[in-house]
């Protein structure tokens, strides 16, 4: 009895704080002296995914075996841990498969290497695992090795803080960024049989394996033995292969690509609000604000469709002020037209502190109404 005496965790709902919480605490107390848990998790109620309480005489109780074979189990895992404890769970199907087609995009991209890996006949070298990826890095692969790096450290401290939406999130993003701007960034290297490029994604895919492997251990369980064999060194399970120890991720380089990929992201949304398709080519991109970005112009360019990518001043927005006429009025009088007339034609000038100078009169901030209003184009 004492060897599992304290429990190292207890969790149920915050329903039970009064009830289940309430009794063992009370007699543990009462008989022992402390308290019987080391760590408690209380979490809110499990709803439908409508926001109903779920009865079978309403008809929309799910039961475990129907959720089990239909969801399976690695995603129902998923839509607990990846919800925050404070906020009411809606569970049903259709989180389910919204669920599983964002792990759509772990499988791809474990399909996608293992494809090209078979084509080259290229085979992983587990020690890479310890020092990381072997060979010539090129930047893009140096990006992915410290963006592996600061997962692991993510996820560890998302684990020791007992918080797995934390674990989750890290994950997904994870995820993200390896298909959508390593692997993308990449086909053509895929594509001639490129062996640091292959070893580079290996290293991503099976390091994010291992450490959401508690949340979700089927699937990565199936994907490790196809990534990581006992031919290569590798242990047979994925839960067999220990926690990874890696170096401290490159800061500098992290921030640099992720400044990169903001650019490109607002480039996007700058084409799309205009309705103009990425392809069709424009001729020049300004770019305000991103002075880490400025060393990736060629990719920035490439991305967008532009032909030039300067880094500058964007005059891109106006400036409209207009009078606050309860405010003003009073105070202005007559002359009220007047001040009026000028701020529509533009004829003022800024003062610190968010006033403006105009017709001889000096507006206080909370005297006027500011709008910036982008430029058409």
């Amino acid at each position: 009895w004492e060897q599992w005496f304290l429990a190292d965790w207890v969790s149920e709902m915050r329903e039970q704080i009064r009830l289940w919480f309430y009794s063992i605490s009370f007699m543990s107390v009462t008989l022992t002296g402390q308290s019987p848990y080391r760590r408690v998790l209380t979490y809110e109620k499990l709803l439908d995914e409508t926001g109903r309480e779920m009865h079978r005489s309403w008809g929309n109780a799910i039961a475990a075996d129907d959720a089990l074979s239909q969801m399976g189990a690695d995603v129902m895992r998923w839509q607990y841990t990846s919800q925050p404890p404070s906020q009411n769970l809606l569970f049903g199907y259709g989180p389910a498969r919204e669920i599983r087609r964002r792990l759509l995009t772990l499988w791809n991209s474990a399909r996608f290497l293992v494809d090209y890996a078979n084509i080259d006949g290229w085979t992983p070298t587990y020690a890479d695992l310890d020092g990381g990826p072997g060979g010539d890095l090129q930047p893009l692969d140096r990006w992915l090795v410290s963006r592996t790096n600061e997962l692991v450290r993510e996820t560890t401290e998302a684990y020791e803080s007992y918080l797995t939406v934390n674990v989750v999130r890290a994950f997904e993003s994870f995820v993200e960024d390896l298909s959508n701007w390593y692997i993308r960034r990449s086909r053509r290297r895929f594509g001639d049989g490129d062996e640091v490029a292959l070893g580079t994604l290996w290293y991503g895919v099976v390091q994010g394996l291992r450490v959401v492997a508690p949340i979700m251990p089927f699937l990565t369980d199936h994907l490790w033995r196809t990534l990581a064999t006992p031919a290569q060194g590798a242990p047979e399970s994925v839960h067999l292969a220990g926690w990874p120890e890696v170096p401290e991720p490159d800061a500098g380089l992290l921030a640099e690509v992720a400044e990169l990929r903001r650019v490109v992201e607002l480039g996007r949304q700058a084409r799309s609000s205009l309705g103009v398709a990425l392809r069709q080519p424009l001729r020049r991109l300004v770019v305000e604000g991103a002075p880490l970005a400025q060393r990736h112009s060629g990719e920035i360019a490439e991305e967008l469709g532009v032909r030039d990518v300067e880094f500058g001043t964007v005059d891109a927005s106006e400036l409209r002020v207009k009078p606050h006429l309860p405010v003003l009025g009073p105070k202005l009088g007559k002359e009220l037209g007047v001040v009026r007339a000028a701020l529509e034609a533009g004829d003022f000038e800024e003062l610190p502190g968010g006033g403006f100078r105009v017709a001889g009169h000096e507006l206080a901030a909370d005297e006027v109404l500011v709008e910036r209003t982008g430029k058409e184009g």
